[in-house]
């Protein structure tokens, strides 16, 4: 179907927001070709702007509270990661061009052997919908998940990008500075039978030491422990239920998932 004409009076990006994600200096690029694509890049947004569509200097941060890691948060929003040619072929043409055909990869997948996996969206007119629509349909990889997030206060520049991903995946967060803290939070949550399903640690000698603490003795062979009676009779007392397994949630494993379009389940990655 073709995309409804534009007014005359109206610019062909007019209501349209654009994250600009060019790469910086490729592994062989040479100086000229890396200022060739940087020039490149600076005509599209003027080009952009001119055509009345709005440049989110800092990834999506201006339209959520979120980090600039812009290729990520399309695919944890739900949002179409298309080719720069997609802009110059509207502009050329003074309209706006089905965006399918310019969809890039998801990435490079490592659960698929390093494989660079495509992308399948469903299309929608570039020129009626709305973000709420487009990010309501999106999927939503940890809905329902309880999640207990372990970051330092010095880290939260870097790690909170993940923990934004999290809660856009359907996941609910509960956020603590440290492993003594962390400790609390697990007893409590497991004692209110409300366990996390995942804890996010910064680092590995953080996850090391929460899980450490937190480990318990494996119940007896059989589940099962005998009691003798004073009259010599014995009897079999039900073993109590073990802890609920808590998954760590790396960085790594939230980024490949979302190349994937599924959660990567426990062990996957080791296959």
């Amino acid at each position: 179907m073709k995309p409804p004409p534009i007014q005359r009076d109206q610019k062909l990006f007019e209501n349209m927001a654009f994250a600009i994600s060019f790469q910086s200096r490729k592994p062989g690029e040479s100086s000229d070709q890396y200022s060739s694509r940087m020039d490149f890049s600076a005509t599209i947004q003027k080009r952009i702007k001119l055509a009345g569509g709005r440049i989110l200097e800092n990834g999506f941060d201006e339209l959520f509270e979120a980090f600039q890691m812009v290729k990520i948060q399309a695919l944890a929003l739900g949002l179409p990661c298309i080719a720069a040619r997609w802009v110059t072929v509207c502009l050329d043409r003074h309209e706006l061009v089905d965006w399918a055909p310019y969809l890039l990869c998801a990435g490079q997948s490592a659960f698929l052997g390093d494989a660079i996996r495509s992308r399948s969206l469903a299309p929608y007119e570039a020129a009626t919908a709305t973000l709420a629509e487009v990010i309501s349909r999106r999927a939503k990889l940890l809905q329902g998940s309880r999640i207990l997030a372990v970051v330092k206060k010095a880290a939260e520049g870097k790690k909170m990008a993940y923990v934004f991903l999290a809660r856009v995946l359907g996941a609910s967060l509960t956020r603590v500075y440290g492993v003594d803290e962390a400790r609390g939070e697990i007893k409590t949550a497991e004692k209110e039978g409300r366990a996390f399903d995942w804890v996010y640690v910064d680092g590995k000698e953080e996850e090391e030491a929460l899980f450490a603490a937190k480990g318990r003795a494996p119940p007896a062979a059989g589940g099962k422990k005998k009691r003798k009676r004073t009259s010599g009779a014995s009897f079999a007392e039900p073993a109590l239920p073990p802890a609920k397994r808590v998954r760590t949630l790396s960085d790594e494993l939230v980024i490949q998932s979302l190349i994937l379009g599924r959660l990567i389940e426990e062990g996957e990655m080791e296959g």
